[in-house]
């Protein structure tokens, strides 16, 4: 099973930042950024959880979680056809 700090790790790497400039996006030192991959210094504050998925444009739930939250449904523009009996 993943952590937080692993899913963080790896959404860093898919949008090619390096944990300095996701910490500056977050508002958070590199060292914190670090220790949050790295599972130190235990279970990291939810404003920093918060911080770090909105620098990375993610739900902090979702990243928490551990799930990929689906995508709205799209209502049709025009009523479905109804059978006519």
């Amino acid at each position: 099973m993943d952590t937080v700090g692993q899913r963080i790790r790896a959404h860093r790497e898919r949008l090619g930042l390096t944990q300095e400039k996701l910490a500056r996006a977050a508002g958070i030192t590199g060292m914190t950024v670090s220790n949050i991959e790295r599972g130190a210094g235990g279970v990291p504050k939810w404003t920093t959880i918060e911080a770090v998925a909105r620098a990375m444009a993610l739900d902090p739930v979702s990243l928490v979680a551990g799930v990929t939250m689906p995508a709205p449904l799209k209502r049709e523009t025009k009523p479905a056809a109804r059978e006519v009996a």
